[in-house]
């Protein structure tokens, strides 16, 4: 009994955690912030996410994320890109651990601004 108990608890916190299987940056700054013709917006940071695409052919997409512009969570993102770009504000970031949108990009799944 006791031991369903557990784990139960163990799989609602698993459950209520987001897990993200891709790339991860913290305490990072915003080195560019542009908005292509497809509607994707790709944020270059000072540190390398950690996660490789398996398409990607040099450093800059392991620095990356792209966020799609055409929803509202892309556009979120990309608005506080460019305030921490413009402020100097580090910010957190994750990536989703697929490279669905540009192919050799990982896609963002957040983008958090640090303290102000």
């Amino acid at each position: 009994m006791i031991f369903w108990r557990k784990f139960i608890i163990a799989i609602s916190i698993s459950l209520t955690n987001p897990i993200y299987a891709g790339g991860l940056v913290n305490d990072a700054y915003v080195l560019e912030v542009v908005a292509n013709i497809s509607g994707w917006g790709i944020i270059k940071f000072d540190k390398p996410t950690g996660f490789d695409c398996p398409n990607g052919h040099d450093t800059t997409s392991r620095e990356s994320l792209v966020f799609d512009l055409n929803k509202a969570g892309g556009q979120a993102a990309y608005s506080a890109a460019l305030t921490a770009k413009v402020a100097r504000v580090k910010v957190s970031a994750a990536g989703t651990g697929v490279c669905a949108l540009m192919g050799d990009m990982e896609d963002g799944a957040y983008l958090k601004l640090e303290q102000m």
